[in-house]
């Protein structure tokens, strides 16, 4: 992915951020199974270096695009985001 970028600080709780919200989006999206199988599928490592996570970022878009259609990958994605309050969606 060309345009991905890494911060200089990364929190040490990232990692399991991102899956919770990913995990989250799913669960709403589409099903507690389909979470569970993607989670299990592509696990993101804890403290994951810039270029493991770009690699994850690769494979998780991979992953929702074959399997759910653009319409619902979107939805899925938008879900993922926290706003400036810290609330989902």
């Amino acid at each position: 992915m060309r345009n991905f970028s890494m911060p200089e600080h990364i929190s040490p709780t990232l990692e399991l951020d991102e899956l919770m919200r990913l995990k989250r989006s799913l669960e709403t999206t589409v099903s507690k199974e389909s979470s569970d199988s993607v989670m299990f599928e592509l696990p993101l490592t804890p403290n994951s270096t810039p270029a493991e996570r770009a690699e994850w970022v690769e494979k998780l878009s991979s992953l929702l695009e074959n399997r759910f259609d653009g319409n619902i990958v979107k939805e899925i994605r938008q879900n993922c985001y926290c706003n400036e309050n810290g609330r989902y969606g």
